[in-house]
């Protein structure tokens, strides 16, 4: 509760524009799409450690997600929400563990497909002492390392920033200081939290390149580099070229959950001179779609992707005839995934319901339980990554124009 006020006041966001925090129960609370009201709000974030905060009978997860895309729906433009739901993932029997893949599953994906957020998943060990509702069964633990549940649901770069702020908190369970046994982490969603910019260079002479500067009115061209282009100037014979070098694992953390096979394309868009105004220009109508760069100019090393513009690759992508062009090129990451290390901890973490009774019944003060739910939450996050055409994810980009003359 402290860390998420004191997120809102970190350097994350503007002193002009501090965050703000909410605090919500959700229990029994059953979201109506027709009529939909938030759940109960907590007045202060001190009631949430009081037990009196926590009498339902039931954990609706699938209703709290499904008021979590509303907002997401209704939210304008840069005021997305960074919703955390905290949770010990039980569940009643074996009828809520068919229903938590099917409705909490649909839920999730919406999130990640349609809306494009990110689904990050820590898991903390702390100290219990109370019941455990399995059922209809009501168990006694007073265990050092019951598992809770945090799931953190935003866009890349604010699911990020969160867990980064924990992770150097200070505070156990939740810091870096913990130890990996008691505190484990996992990143769903194929949006990267920031693109990694690359620059184009020139290598040798006779390219018939030179970085000769020139006026371009154009709105969003101001600060992109720009080259002018002789065919007649380019020696056939010369190894020079203007060569980009791209990362297709920029900003990869241990974390994600994605493959990690190269990926590279580039595309090709010509100045439409007849549609420039610069009066009233839309940036978007004075460029046409004009070329994709063929594969002759790529070149991947390990997670390095090259391009390398030379004569025949310029003709190829017909810019050699005289005009202005707008480049850009993209590398990432791809990869079905089926068994990843980054989730490997939350088939490890779980539990069923029925090893769960057994061993309380056991013995109270039993280590290591297990979460009924983990698994088939792992089970609904990495279906998402398997649907096909979902396993790509743009991690650095380079533009630039070329002027040929």
């Amino acid at each position: 509760m402290s860390l998420s006020l004191n997120f809102t006041k970190s350097s994350n966001y503007a002193p002009s524009a501090p965050g703000t925090t909410r605090f919500f129960r959700f229990g029994d609370y059953r979201f109506d799409a027709k009529s939909p009201e938030a759940p109960a709000l907590v007045e202060t974030a001190e009631q949430l450690a009081r037990p009196a905060a926590f009498n339902e009978e039931n954990t609706r997860l699938a209703d709290v997600l499904r008021w979590i895309e509303h907002r997401h729906d209704k939210a304008g433009d840069g005021a997305d929400p960074l919703s955390i739901v905290v949770t010990d993932l039980m569940l009643d029997d074996r009828e809520a563990v068919d229903a938590f893949e099917a409705s909490v599953g649909g839920v999730l994906r919406n999130l990640m497909i349609d809306e494009k957020l990110s689904v990050g998943l820590l898991a903390v060990r702390v100290p219990f002492n109370g019941n455990v509702f399995v059922g209809d069964t009501t168990l006694r633990a007073a265990v050092p390392d019951r598992p809770l549940i945090i799931l953190m649901i935003g866009d890349p770069f604010q699911v990020r920033a969160f867990y980064d702020y924990l992770d150097t908190s200070e505070i156990a369970p939740f810091s870096s200081d913990t130890a990996l046994t008691n505190r484990r982490f996992a990143l769903f969603g194929l949006e990267a939290s920031a693109i990694a910019e690359a620059a184009p260079q020139l290598s040798g002479t006779g390219s018939g390149f030179s970085s000769r500067s020139f006026s371009l009115d154009v709105p969003g061209t101001q600060d992109l580099k720009k080259f002018s282009f002789r065919p007649g100037a380019a020696d056939e014979d010369s190894e020079a070229r203007l060569r980009v070098q791209l990362d297709a694992g920029a900003n990869k953390e241990s974390y994600e959950v994605i493959g990690d096979e190269p990926v590279s394309v580039g595309f090709v868009w010509q100045l439409d001179e007849a549609a420039f105004d610069p009066a009233a220009c839309n940036p978007q109508q004075v460029w046409t779609n004009y070329a994709r760069l063929g594969p002759d100019g790529a070149l991947s090393k390990g997670q390095r992707a090259v391009y390398s513009l030379g004569l025949d690759e310029m003709e190829a992508a017909g810019m050699d005839r005289k005009g202005t062009y707008l480049v850009q090129m993209i590398a990432g990451q791809r990869g079905l995934v089926r068994e990843h290390e980054a989730v490997e901890w939350m088939g490890e973490w779980s539990d069923t319901n029925d090893r769960l009774t057994s061993r309380l019944r056991q013995s109270a003060t039993t280590r290591g339980l297990g979460v009924p739910g983990l698994q088939p939450l792992r089970n609904i996050l990495l279906a998402e990554l398997l649907i096909p055409g979902r396993e790509e994810i743009e991690r650095s980009s380079a533009q630039f124009v070329i002027r040929t003359e």
